[in-house]
């Protein structure tokens, strides 16, 4: 007899998760869905019902995985800490390897689960050869999130299963009416789960205070007065309040001296290379240096060719093309042509 493969799949109350669910169990795997609760706002309350709607429909059990209190530790408290050093982090990219490939592949595994399954638009392959797990961008170049994932290791793509990477974004909604999936009501969305209404500013302030300090330009001169250094990231024009007709743009943030740096010419937000620190390699291993590559410096960034090269303890991209404002706390993440290779942090 056949045995069953359990598969246990993260649930969010969305599209995607919803029809990665149905694929699977149309494939002949034996489905759980698992909702993981991060955080207790109304966002969290409706996915919850949504997911377990989901689940009631396609008739497989469900469950429910509390990891809030790991949630506020390595996410929320991680994005106030960057902030409050003058950087702009991506808390996706560490949820992802930290608590939905971590604490919920782990638990599940305990729990009887062969493998998990997420509704990210990627590609896992084997490599017969080298014995090891290849992540490649999905097919719809404008889904693909490989970005999030790339501090993914080869012990945590071994019970992944990706049914979306095949597919582009119409066709998973074609198939949520196939499959007779009632989502009209699951929007979705690209806010931080954890900040109502996509307030970051507003969010920030309850935890970091904000201190008056000078605006000036990349010569010295003192403009005006900012409220939080915080408040701001890398190529921001807006909310500066500077007058003088010609935009300013903050082109450095020093959060030791509370001090905004700003210039009118767009150019200086221009770089040609830039230094990354805490490397991740899905392969396991890092690869002998220099090597020619492409990186994506923020999501949805096309890759850009380039060198990565290592001196001493410090990495460095040098670019083919300058890029436009790289940002301190994003992820710098290294492609070869579709497979995704790692990356690190810009520093």
């Amino acid at each position: 007899m056949k045995k069953e493969i359990n598969v246990y799949i993260a649930l969010s109350g969305g599209v995607d998760s919803a029809v990665s669910a149905a694929l699977l169990q149309k494939q002949g795997y034996n489905c759980t869905g698992v909702f993981i609760r991060f955080v207790d706002n109304e966002l969290s309350r409706v996915g919850l019902n949504n997911a377990a709607n989901v689940a009631n429909k396609l008739n497989i059990p469900f469950k429910i995985y509390d990891f809030r209190n790991e949630f506020k530790d390595r996410v929320i408290d991680y994005f106030i800490r960057e902030y409050k050093s003058g950087r702009t982090p991506n808390p996706c990219v560490f949820c992802n390897s930290d608590i939905k490939f971590g604490l919920f592949l782990e638990k599940a595994i305990k729990d009887s689960a062969d493998f998990i399954s997420t509704g990210h638009y990627v590609r896992k392959v084997y490599n017969s050869k080298d014995k090891r797990f290849r992540l490649l961008k999905g097919i719809d170049s404008k889904k693909d999130q490989s970005y999030f994932l790339y501090r993914l290791n080869q012990k945590q793509l071994k019970y992944c299963l990706f049914p979306l990477g095949t597919y582009i974004k119409k066709q998973v909604t074609d198939l949520s009416k196939d499959f007779g999936l009632d989502l009209n009501k699951i929007k979705e969305s690209q806010e931080i789960c954890f900040i109502k209404n996509n307030d970051i500013s507003k969010f920030l302030k309850k935890y970091i205070e904000s201190k008056e300090g000078d605006i000036i330009d990349t010569t010295g001169n003192k403009l005006r007065k900012h409220n939080g250094y915080f408040l701001y990231t890398i190529g921001q024009r807006s909310g500066l309040q500077i007058g003088g007709g010609t935009p300013f743009y903050v082109v450095n943030i020093n959060s030791k001296t509370n001090t905004l740096i700003v210039s009118r010419n767009e150019t200086d937000l221009y770089r040609k290379s830039i230094d990354i620190a805490n490397l991740s390699w899905i392969e396991g291993f890092q690869p002998k240096l220099p090597i020619k590559c492409e990186t994506s410096i923020r999501y949805n960034h096309d890759p850009q060719k380039c060198q990565l090269l290592e001196f001493g303890n410090k990495y460095k991209i040098i670019f083919d093309c300058k890029q436009r404002a790289p940002t301190p706390g994003q992820s710098a993440v290294i492609y070869n042509k579709d497979e995704c290779l790692g990356g690190g942090i810009i520093i």
